[in-house]
């Protein structure tokens, strides 16, 4: 730069090189050192991941070496706790391998049978299982199983013969691994449960009680033949084909009803009988025994039992029944029904005193010379329609007949069962008994007539005997009413003075006075007459249960006779329309129940 002097730029001047090719030269070379210093970083960074990639193998190596050998420390521990017996055969079944394992020492195999053929340990038909086994795994490239038994000498007598369950699956080499596992045992035990199941099934198919299964809903699962035949059907599909609902085939609905309702809250039920319908609409009598079947969680899974066909044994005890009451009846026609209970409770020695009781004797009068003359059917007859009259009367008084000895009638009052009223209630069988004898006519068309006495005071009862026995008095008042009998007079009735103090108050009488009366002397005694007439309840007194267990035509006859003083009577309860002589009876005993008359 040329400057003037006072230092202002004039111009400029210099000089001008071309350095055109030095430059190309630098670029070039700055060039190649960058391409160089790439080239040495991708070196360098592909070095980097090569080492990385080395440093990564070698620790994955080492993890899995580690692996293998943990792998191969669990096989080790594996195959020592294994009770299975291991071993590698070649195709041609020789002894490749044997592993060790925890099997027991008497059936595992020994090494010295290395290299050795199945055909030199086992006898050929156990070796040819094992080659042809070998075979098939070998050929199908798939495990096989099978189970075998061997023959182990060295083992206990008995139990030689052992099963094994194994697994044959193929190696490399043409070579299979065979696991073998001791199922001896185990194949007693299903040996045993097979045999028990045939046991069960025999005895089901052939069992002579009915065996079922029933769905809740009462679907039939499974029936043997005896409860489809029991049943009446052809087979197991005609009775599920038939019957929706077991249910249906009980004829009491409620009644099955209560079984179920039994079996769900206490899972059982024992001999519980009911009515069935068979497959032609028969009924018969069954008895069950069934569980009710859950699972773990106590969810009702179906019912099973047993059913029994017990129709002949009801008809047994129907028939017994029917006999029993028959024998009871009888029974209780020769005794009372108290001393009969004690009787059939074993008691052998029956004696009971009684404070007061009042016994009645009564006879026909002249009857052997009347019964001369009448045939034996016709005699018999006539007796039968008056005791049996007079045994209608003592039960609708509440009395007990003692005995019929000939034409002779005893009734007592008061045994075995106490009642207050017993005189009472004998003095108005007395008075219907004198007038019923009346309404039987003789041979010759005259009526009966009756003696009759009575007495009241202490007696002693028992049953004597022991074939043919009876209940039976006795005492002195015992005696002494049959002394009224013997001593009284034809169409009367003679009582003492006790049973006069007893009921003097509600029963007319007329004195007698004094009379002889063996073994006693003098005795004053009494006419009784008949009752007062305001004392209508003693007059109907038992009526209401008479009115219901009569049954002799002389019935009507006693009725009739107090028809008017009933209408009186009624009448003034305002029951005049009442209809006395209905023959149901039913509306007399209800009338008098409802005005508290009754035994």
């Amino acid at each position: 730069m040329v400057r003037d002097a006072d230092g202002n730029v004039e111009y400029y001047e210099g000089t001008v090189e071309d350095i055109t090719d030095r430059k190309n030269a630098q670029e070039a070379l700055q060039r190649a050192n960058e391409e160089l210093e790439s080239r040495v970083e991708e070196r360098t960074a592909a070095l980097r991941q090569s080492n990385q990639r080395l440093m990564l193998e070698v620790s994955e190596r080492q993890r899995i070496e580690a692996a293998l050998r943990n792998s191969e420390a669990e096989l080790r521990a594996l195959f020592a706790a294994m009770t299975d017996v291991i071993t590698v055969f070649d195709a041609q079944g020789h002894y490749v391998k044997i592993v060790t394992t925890n099997s027991e020492t008497l059936y595992s195999p020994t090494s010295d049978r290395l290299g050795k053929s199945v055909y030199e340990i086992f006898p050929p038909a156990k070796a040819s299982i094992f080659v042809r086994h070998i075979q098939r795994a070998l050929n199908s490239g798939q495990t096989v199983s099978l189970e075998y038994s061997l023959e182990i000498p060295e083992a206990p007598e008995g139990e030689r013969e052992v099963w094994f369950a194994a697994s044959v699956s193929p190696m490399p080499d043409n070579c299979v691994i065979w696991v073998a596992r001791n199922v001896t045992e185990r194949k007693r035990v299903l040996d045993a449960l097979q045999e028990a199941e045939e046991k069960f099934r025999s005895i089901f198919e052939n069992a002579a009680e009915g065996i079922f299964q029933i769905a809740p809903d009462g679907t039939c699962l499974n029936a043997n033949p005896a409860l489809i035949e029991m049943y009446g059907y052809d087979s197991f599909a005609d009775l599920q084909a038939s019957v929706q609902d077991m249910a249906s085939v009980y004829v009491d609905r409620a009644h099955h009803e209560e079984s179920l309702r039994l079996l769900n809250e206490n899972n059982s039920i024992a001999n519980f009988e009911s009515q069935a319908y068979r497959k032609d609409g028969s009924m018969m009598w069954i008895s069950e025994n069934a569980r009710a079947v859950r699972d773990r969680f106590g969810t009702l899974l179906y019912y099973e039992g047993t059913v029994q066909d017990i129709t002949k044994r009801k008809r047994a005890e129907e028939a017994l029944r029917i006999e029993q009451e028959k024998s009871e009846r009888l029974l209780l026609n020769v005794l009372p029904k108290s001393i009969a209970e004690r009787l059939k409770a074993d008691e052998t020695h029956i004696a009971d005193r009684f404070e007061e009781a009042t016994i009645l004797f009564a006879d026909l009068v002249d009857f052997t010379t009347l019964s001369a003359q009448m045939p034996p059917s016709q005699l018999v007859d006539v007796l039968n329609e008056i005791f049996s009259t007079f045994d209608q009367l003592a039960l609708a008084y509440r009395l007990e007949k003692i005995k019929t000895i000939g034409d002779a009638y005893m009734v007592a009052g008061g045994i075995p069962k106490s009642m207050h009223d017993h005189a009472e209630a004998m003095a108005e069988m007395a008075i219907e008994m004198q007038w019923a004898i009346t309404q039987t006519l003789g041979e010759n068309g005259e009526s009966f007539k009756l003696r009759i006495g009575i007495n009241t005071g202490p007696v002693v009862a028992g049953v004597i005997g022991i074939r043919k026995f009876t209940y039976d008095l006795w005492g002195d008042t015992v005696n002494l009413a049959s002394r009224m009998e013997s001593h009284g007079q034809p169409g009367k009735i003679q009582v003492t003075e006790s049973f006069y103090q007893r009921v003097k108050d509600r029963y007319t009488f007329e004195p007698r006075g004094a009379i002889e009366v063996k073994g006693r002397g003098l005795m004053p005694t009494y006419w009784l007459c008949g009752r007062r007439s305001c004392d209508f309840r003693s007059c109907l007194a038992g009526l209401s249960s008479y009115f219901q267990t009569v049954q002799s035509p002389l019935f009507y006859a006693v009725f009739n006779k107090f028809e008017s003083h009933l209408k009186t009577v009624f009448t003034q309860l305002k029951l005049a329309h009442f209809s006395f002589c209905d023959p149901s009876h039913s509306r007399i005993a209800g009338s008098l129940v409802s005005l508290g008359i009754s035994d």
